[in-house]
């Protein structure tokens, strides 16, 4: 058993909290189990609820990738009130749910650089309320996600990095007010005028929207297209082929049109209409809000970094595994660099 070990105190002779995890990968659509090990002060106390809550960093400005904010996007609860005495010693296990939405963290056992996932463990008393600070997790990659990955290295791109960011994609289904971009350059065998492929994977139970973000320039002005694809789990391709074809009829649209395209596998094309940008969420200089919101409220975009953070600590409320079907926080489902190396 592999063990990550989280502590926090309620004060001097408090409660102690120790988390243990039973693997050290975990994937989307997954699950994480564990043991919350708590142990009783000086005096007898009720516990009102153990709570564990997977957290991830998430990039609040566009302009600078080290403003961000930390936020909490699924909870699962591991024991209801129950008094703790004075010394004693509970060994709570949990099973979580981890939403297929989670961003990854590694591709093949090689980290993404500046992805943060977590989880933290929430203990709750009368009239106090204590969480341990994040403790990192590895997040590998469901099969959907890694097979268009490593597809990119195969093709030649190169990784240039990931990033989490706030905000809902456009035609896209999502759970979490956030999605994963990763970037990769491209090589010598595509337009000299693109200079980086972003692709952000959603998945779901049954599959994952693909969106690809093309960005460049041009004779002295930006140039880029936004296309959306559909795949299920159970596709099995040539991948690097699929991918390519993908890119191939986004380039081979009207200069300025997004020219993406939406279906199965690449299949029953229809336009993804999504502004160009450098974001594959087809947000930058279009004065829309980044959520493509769905009654989601405002978004965060176009606020001061301080701003934005106080929105996200009022906005992103936590995924509790007890709530029914709904929005992101009623989950309705169960729920270096990539390389091309076996």
């Amino acid at each position: 058993m592999v063990r990550t070990r989280i502590l926090s105190r309620f004060g001097a002779g408090g409660p102690a909290v120790d988390t243990v995890l039973a693997e050290p990968v975990v994937r989307p659509g997954g699950r994480l189990r564990g043991e919350v090990r708590v142990v009783g002060g000086d005096i007898d106390v009720t516990v009102d609820q153990v709570a564990v809550g997977l957290v991830c960093r998430v990039d609040v400005s566009a302009a600078d990738p080290d403003d961000g904010a930390s936020v909490e996007f699924h909870r699962g609860t591991v024991a209801d009130a129950f008094t703790l005495r004075a010394g004693a010693r509970h060994a709570l296990p949990f099973e979580v749910e981890v939403p297929w939405e989670t961003p990854v963290t590694e591709v093949r056992g090689r980290p993404l650089p500046g992805m943060a996932v977590g989880v933290h463990t929430r203990l709750a008393v009368v009239r106090a309320v204590d969480e341990t600070g994040m403790n990192a997790i590895r997040v590998a990659p469901a099969a959907v996600h890694e097979r268009i990955l490593v597809a990119f290295t195969r093709l030649g791109f190169s990784y240039r990095d990931a990033r989490i960011r706030d905000g809902r994609l456009d035609g896209v289904d999502q759970r979490l007010p956030f999605h994963q971009e990763v970037a990769f350059r491209p090589p010598e065998s595509y337009p000299g005028w693109l200079s980086e492929v972003g692709v952000a994977i959603v998945a779901d139970p049954t599959g994952a929207d693909v969106v690809l973000g093309l960005a460049g320039r041009l004779g002295g002005r930006g140039r880029g297209r936004v296309g959306r694809f559909r795949v299920r789990h159970t596709d099995g391709p040539d991948w690097p082929a699929v991918l390519d074809g993908w890119l191939r009829e986004m380039l081979a649209g009207p200069d300025g049109d997004p020219a993406g395209r939406a279906g199965t596998g690449g299949g029953s094309p229809e336009p993804a209409h999504s502004p160009p940008g450098r974001s594959v969420a087809g947000r930058s200089g279009t004065g829309r809000s980044e959520t493509g919101r769905r009654g989601t409220g405002r978004s965060a975009a176009g606020r001061s970094g301080a701003a934005k953070r106080a929105w996200w600590r009022r906005r992103a409320r936590p995924v509790d595994e007890t709530a029914g079907p709904g929005g992101y926080d009623q989950p309705g489902h169960s729920g270096g660099a990539p390389d091309g190396t076996s």
